[in-house]
């Protein structure tokens, strides 16, 4: 009897360590279980962060592509850089046709003006006035005269047409046109970046991904949030 009394004395004595012991493998287990949980979501959202960088970038490069098609093979568009005479209200009016049909077919368009480096006439989808006039002719303005062979793709930066618009912020892709005659203008496309960053945002479901606004600004449209950054795939091709 006085062996099993010491037995039990022993056994209780030792209760508390091999519960603490217990309590410890499991701590360790679910820290683990939950290291390895925010690990797969950090490596699920890389994924998907990389994802909506190549839309992004397919998106910037169809509107390009689209762009080169109407200087191409779109006469109205074309056809302003031909035409010496600004008072024709006509081709400045199918000009303007083809902008806006541009704009609908590319949600992330913001603006778009052609220049012709020849009397420095611009023509956008509201107005029309010389170059010195324009509220972009700063930005505008070095492009003149240039060789531009590929596309160029400006960082972001601040832009309006008018005074009494909202500032917005903008990419903005410049190529030399027409396209195969080199010389006689150039056609800017401005993107916003408020689209771009809305188009991200609807690719991810905030209540079951860790992505987040500074995330996705990190990851996947950081170019458009910096002035010192360039897009991650054209980067080659931007200025």
């Amino acid at each position: 009897m006085g062996r099993k009394a010491w037995f039990y004395r022993q056994l209780l004595s030792y209760m508390p360590v091999f519960f603490i012991v217990i309590s410890f493998v499991f701590f360790v287990f679910f820290q683990m279980l939950g290291e390895q949980s925010r690990q797969g979501a950090i490596q699920a959202n890389e994924t998907m962060i990389q994802q909506a960088m190549r839309s992004v970038d397919n998106s910037l490069k169809a509107i390009d592509q689209m762009l080169v098609q109407e200087l191409l093979f779109n006469p109205d568009m074309s056809g302003f850089f031909n035409q010496e005479d600004q008072d024709n209200v006509y081709l400045n009016m199918q000009a303007v046709k083809a902008m806006k049909q541009f704009k609908v077919s590319n949600p992330l368009v913001d603006s778009m003006v052609l220049v012709r480096t020849q009397d420095e006439f611009v023509l956008s989808t509201s107005s029309s006035s010389n170059l010195q006039d324009y509220a972009d002719y700063v930005f505008l303005k070095p492009y003149l005269g240039q060789v531009i062979s590929e596309a160029k793709w400006s960082a972001v930066r601040n832009f309006r047409e008018f005074s009494f618009n909202s500032m917005q912020h903008v990419v903005t892709l410049v190529r030399d046109a027409p396209f195969v005659t080199h010389g006689k203008g150039l056609i800017a496309v401005n993107i916003k970046v408020d689209a771009i960053h809305n188009m991200v945002q609807g690719m991810v479901n905030p209540d079951v991904s860790f992505i987040n606004k500074a995330a996705i600004a990190k990851g996947a449209v950081a170019p458009f949030f910096s002035k010192t950054q360039n897009s991650p795939s054209v980067s080659s091709r931007l200025v």
